[in-house]
């Protein structure tokens, strides 16, 4: 981008695109909850079975059925909202995407276009034999004098 943007205006540019990736403080309480229900389920379930023989059949049932229906209850729900705080996420990132975008094609002489390029790839491991990466990158294209140039700029 040299000739284009000043070095520190594109480290700018990257850096607030990064920042709009990152959590909010809203979705790290979410998370926290949802992970300390599951964490609190799997405790009431335990505490359950070490009451087994010492309290009475009542309380011990109760406590096992309890702690095992917020395990799995918490379970089931924590993948909606990891999706959902994902796709809040990744619309964040492709908004500031646009911004930066729109940015650069009106103020400049040479135009310029930013857009998010998003990569699924698979690895040999982890669960069921495999490991699923995503990559986000930021691709601007350059138009000048009929060329057309193209830089990436990955980040995490």
């Amino acid at each position: 981008m040299t000739g284009i943007l000043h070095p520190q205006e594109f480290d700018q540019s990257i850096d607030n695109i990064n920042q709009a990736w990152k959590r909010t403080f809203v979705e790290k309480i979410i998370y926290s909850i949802f992970w300390l229900s599951f964490l609190l389920g799997f405790i009431i379930f335990i505490v359950g079975i070490a009451l087994t023989t010492v309290a009475t059949k009542a309380v011990w049932i109760a406590l096992i059925a309890t702690g095992t229906g917020l395990h799995i209850v918490t379970y089931c729900i924590i993948f909606f909202v990891i999706a959902w705080i994902n796709g809040l996420r990744r619309r964040r990132l492709t908004e500031a995407i646009n911004a930066k975008s729109m940015k650069y094609s009106t103020q400049r002489q040479i135009p310029t276009k930013w857009r998010l390029n998003v990569y699924t790839y698979t690895t040999p491991g982890g669960n069921y034999g495999r490991n699923v990466h995503v990559v986000y990158s930021v691709s601007s294209i350059i138009w000048t004098s009929y060329i057309l140039l193209k830089q990436c700029q990955y980040f995490d």
